[in-house]
Formats: C-alpha cells, structure tokens, sequence
C-alpha cells in the first residue's frame, strides 16, 4: 500500500485533504490503483480507482489504512449495515410497487398500433442498394445498491447486433449479448455507476449507445435519485 496524501477522515464524510494511495490490496487479494477515499462510513469506505467506483468494508482494509480512517468498531459496522439494508429493502420495495402500477397501467390502456400483417408487402428498397443497419439502445434503472445498480437494457435492431456491456458487477468486466434482427430484446445487468454500453453490428459498426454520463431516454419509469 503506497500513500501519497494522509488526510483526517470522519465517517460520513468527504475528507479536507483527500486521502490518496498508488495501489491497495485487500485481504481478499484484490488490487486497486491510484485511488482516492472518497467518503467514510461506520462500516466501509468508498474508493474511486482507476477502473471505476468500489465499497470495500472494514474487515478487507489493512491495519494501518483502518487506523488513518478513524479506526473500526464492529458494533457501529454492524448497526450501520443493518440499517443500509433496511433503507435498500424500502426502496426496492417502493420501486416494485411503482414498477407494478405502471405495468397495470400499461395492460389497461390498449395499443392504437397496429400490428403488422404477415401477407403485407415490404417495402421496396432501392434498386441495387441494401438496406442501412439500424438499431436503438435503451436503459432504465430498475434497483440499485451502493455503489451499483441494476440496470434493465433494451434493444430493437433490422440487422443481426451484439450488445456489449461494460463495468459489469462484480469485477468491472464485460459482457457481450446477441440480439436478433427484429426480435425486442431486454435484459437486466447489475453495473456499477460509471458503466457504458454499446449496440454494434458483429462487424464493428455502431448503432447506438448508453451510458451512465448521457441523459437518454430511459423510459416511462427511470428514478433519479433512489439514496
């Protein structure tokens, strides 16, 4: 563990001199680098680092990093998690609630689009030229927990696409879905805050995509703020 700043910390809160390190490694063997504590809780601290955001708890600190941050008391960890677990469970059970009044409400109100007819003719194209690819991406946060969120990705594309997310929980990797032309797709990935994605044709091409910076459009229910 390399320190480059020492800073006072106080739980709760963001330190006056940020506390800096080049490397931390874990007692769980997991290496960070060049990382900022960016705040203190009785039970973790929170870390931005150079592959993104992370909570790491008490138990997986150092001695010595445990001491620069005010030190550990079990009890108060305990207590503090118990109470972030209960704060979590409202809020996921709020969003159920809301997330079930929007789907009755989805079910009462009838589509005024028709559905296309399988003996329709399709449209003509322009002698000698193939059609563009096409595709859009879209994301609505359907939970979230500190640190991470659960996101729920959709896409619709003309053309055979891969979906690639990256930063996925629990080691920042990526993982890459298929999406078939003309076939809605969704699917539900638990990122961490500063994920991006990518909708692309299997030959590299860009069709869309979303990330955590961009205010898209992120559908009909999309909590701002569920702390």
């Amino acid at each position: 563990m390399s320190l480059i700043i020492m800073g006072g910390l106080a739980h709760g809160q963001l330190p006056a001199e940020p506390l800096k390190l080049e490397t931390l490694t874990t007692s769980k063997g997991k290496t960070y680098k060049n990382l900022t504590v960016r705040e203190v809780t009785p039970s973790s601290i929170k870390i931005i680092h150079e592959g993104g955001t992370a909570t790491l708890p008490y138990e997986e600190l150092p001695v010595d990093l445990r001491k620069m941050v005010g030190g550990f008391d079990p009890e108060k960890a305990k207590k503090h998690r118990a109470e972030e677990d209960n704060k979590l469970t409202a809020q996921e059970n709020q969003l159920e609630r809301e997330l079930s009044k929007i789907k009755k409400e989805e079910k009462a109100t009838p589509s005024t689009t028709p559905s296309p007819s399988k003996d329709a003719p399709a449209s003509p194209e322009a002698p000698g030229k193939a059609p563009a690819d096409k595709g859009e991406l879209t994301a609505r946060i359907v939970g979230y927990k500190t640190g991470i969120k659960r996101v729920e990705f959709k896409a619709l594309t003309n053309c055979a696409a891969q979906l690639r997310v990256n930063n996925v929980v629990p080691d920042g990797h990526t993982e890459t879905f298929d999406v078939t032309a003309k076939v809605p797709f969704t699917r539900e990935v638990w990122v961490y805050n500063d994920y991006t994605s990518e909708l692309h044709t299997p030959q590299g091409k860009q069709l869309d995509s979303e990330d955590s910076r961009q205010k898209t459009d992120t559908g009909r229910f999309t909590p701002t703020k569920l702390k």
